[in-house]
């Protein structure tokens, strides 16, 4: 058996989830023949499609992005082809809610070619702020992991399944495909939705012009002649933000500030629950 682990993780999270999951999984398959990892967060690494066969076990994990897979991947999640493989869908968000996006991601798989075999929401820190979740995935979340792989394993090799506490029937999440999807809208105090489409990093006078921004953007929208341009579309991934040895990089828009203000107070004190189906 080869295990494919592939990943879009701009600020780290999703890559920290996916590899331990995919450590879990190698523990409980006794035949695994071969490990693959692909990073598709760069624009570069888009341009290949990975290649599986029936026999493969893919895991396929992706950010939440207001309540859905990133659409700005739509095109590449689109081409890729499953051939049969078993596959794991995984959807990974900063403390507040998954929504509709592991719906999403497993019915992107089923319609790839990919034998959707389980699926499951973990927790990271949020992109925008250490204050969500800044401390997951944790010992707790890694326990999960390692119960879903059993439980995974014991599916693909036809035994009889145990379900406890964060583990449900993939069944009561297959019953959502094909069901109307949205977008989570950020308000602001007057309860007005707040554009988020526009909006883009500054950058600060601290900015040396090195251009490590540039070479971490997942959409290849930073400058690389001049760093401290935003030329295309931002995702909000924070990417720059995070990445900056200078801190150079900031989300200043008023409507970004309040909602990532809103989020902190309204889940920085609760622990959001990681869900996994089998």
């Amino acid at each position: 058996m080869k295990l494919h682990i592939l990943y879009f993780s701009p600020t780290g999270g999703v890559r920290q989830v996916a590899q331990k999951m995919g450590h879990a999984l190698i523990a409980h398959f006794g035949d695994v023949l071969s490990v693959s990892e692909f990073d598709f967060t760069l624009p570069q690494n888009r341009v290949v499609l990975p290649a599986f066969t029936a026999d493969d076990v893919v895991l396929l994990a992706l950010p939440v992005y207001a309540g859905r897979v990133p659409n700005l991947l739509l095109p590449y999640l689109k081409n890729l082809c499953g051939s049969g493989a078993k596959a794991i869908a995984m959807v990974v968000y900063g403390n507040r809610a998954y929504d509709d996006a592991l719906v999403e991601l497993c019915q992107l798989m089923q319609m790839a070619d990919f034998n959707v075999q389980a699926a499951g929401a973990f927790v990271a820190r949020h992109a925008f702020t250490d204050l969500l979740a800044g401390n997951r995935p944790d010992a707790e979340d890694y326990d999960l992991m390692f119960r879903f792989a059993q439980a995974i394993a014991d599916k693909c090799r036809g035994r009889e399944l145990s379900r406890e506490g964060e583990m449900y029937s993939l069944e009561t999440l297959k019953a959502d495909l094909g069901k109307p999807l949205h977008y989570y809208r950020p308000k602001d105090a007057a309860g007005n939705a707040i554009d988020m489409l526009r909006v883009k990093p500054i950058t600060t006078a601290q900015c040396n012009g090195c251009g490590i921004c540039a070479a971490h953007c997942p959409l290849g929208s930073i400058s690389v002649d001049n760093p401290k341009e935003v030329v295309g579309k931002c995702m909000k991934c924070c990417s720059c933000v995070r990445c900056c040895p200078q801190q150079a990089k900031a989300f200043t828009d008023p409507g970004f500030i309040y909602h990532r203000d809103d989020l902190v107070r309204c889940f920085g004190k609760t622990r959001g629950r990681c869900e996994v189906f089998v």
